[in-house]
């Protein structure tokens, strides 16, 4: 189990590659959106998004930096284990520690080297996040709000460490003279409890507090094309189905999302397009043919609704957009005039 720790880490690191990714791709066109830019920019759009990759640039090596350090320190904690282990071994083959002494202090030495070797895993995986070997949804963002939502992330896994230095003074004495009247056995045992609930109860509070949800935004484009934007922030990942047709979905271990569409008339009356998976495409394919799409914790998948050949002529003034969750819970629905009929 990941620490929450682990998971803003994670956060980070998907998050500075998806501001890297989109920048360089931005920085390379001729023009950039209006919409990726800040209010009142005086620096030529183009340069702008050149700025924001050199900037991303330098966020993505200072968190392979950090992962680095991570790694390094997890692979000298295992060396210092193996040798506590290997004394160990000799004081209860010397007759200096009874066996079952020596078997409680090497199933915890066993128990902090696993750890050990999980962080160095994480951070393995974070370093290939980083340097863009793992396929991964990436958030979708305004280039110019990307700096500000890895700030407030970086901010957020700070926080906790600066507000328990302020009382680790007061708490330490306490610790420390505690465990100086008891047995070294016990003081393992005790640390491994403490290590166990408070890693229970953190990742109790983030998941109560920090559930998440299941977003869609849906953004008119040119020539009568929807632009919808999935978030996750729930704590697993989902399964997105597009198109739904409404008529129940599979019960998996991941769970799925269905999204249904409907045509509004100007009498209100709703209808289904007779053929749904010929107006969703997703990664320059039809969304149908891709299949159900994956999206990780605090990721985001983009997907495009073309709707050119509905216009105001033909009655219908609006789409409507109904998330579905496995197996038919109707979860959120959102209606959007289409701009032809605004």
């Amino acid at each position: 189990m990941k620490s929450v720790t682990d998971t803003s880490l994670e956060q980070q690191a998907i998050l500075a590659i998806g501001w890297l990714r989109k920048a360089g791709r931005l920085a390379a066109q001729e023009t950039v959106a209006a919409e990726e830019l800040p209010q009142g920019l005086t620096q030529p759009p183009r340069e702008y998004a050149k700025t924001q990759a050199a900037l991303a640039h330098e966020a993505v090596d200072r968190l392979v930096s950090r992962i680095g350090e991570i790694s390094d320190k997890a692979a000298e904690a295992i060396k210092g284990l193996q040798q506590q282990r290997a004394e160990l071994a000799t004081a209860a083959g010397a007759g200096k520690k009874t066996a079952q002494a020596a078997n409680t202090e090497g199933q915890a030495l066993a128990m902090q080297m696993e750890g050990a070797r999980a962080t160095i895993d994480h951070a393995a995986r974070l370093l290939r996040i980083l340097h863009g070997q793992e396929e991964l949804p990436l958030p979708v963002l305004p280039l110019f709000k990307y700096a500000q939502a890895l700030e407030r992330l970086q901010g957020e896994a700070s926080a906790p460490e600066a507000g328990k230095s302020s009382k680790e003074s007061v708490h330490q004495k306490a610790a420390q003279a505690f465990m100086g009247r008891t047995d070294r056995s016990d003081r393992i045992a005790l640390s491994i409890a403490a290590i166990l609930c408070a890693t229970v109860i953190a990742t109790a509070l983030y998941y109560v507090f920090f559930r998440g949800t299941v977003e869609l935004q849906i953004t008119p484009m040119d020539n009568g094309v929807l632009r919808v934007t999935c978030t996750n922030t729930m704590r697993d990942s989902i399964l997105l189905d597009a198109p739904y047709n409404g008529g129940g979905l599979p019960v998996e271990n991941v769970t799925h999302y269905g999204v249904l569409l409907e045509l509004v008339g100007k009498d209100g009356q709703t209808v289904r397009p007779a053929t749904p998976e010929t107006l969703w495409e997703y990664k320059d394919v039809p969304a149908h043919l891709y299949g159900p799409i994956v999206i990780g914790p605090m990721f985001a998948a983009e997907l495009s609704l073309d709707l050119k050949t509905f216009t105001d002529a033909d009655g219908v003034t609006a789409v409507r957009l109904t998330l579905y969750r496995a197996p038919d819970k109707k979860y959120r629905s959102y209606e959007v005039i289409l701009p032809e009929a605004s």
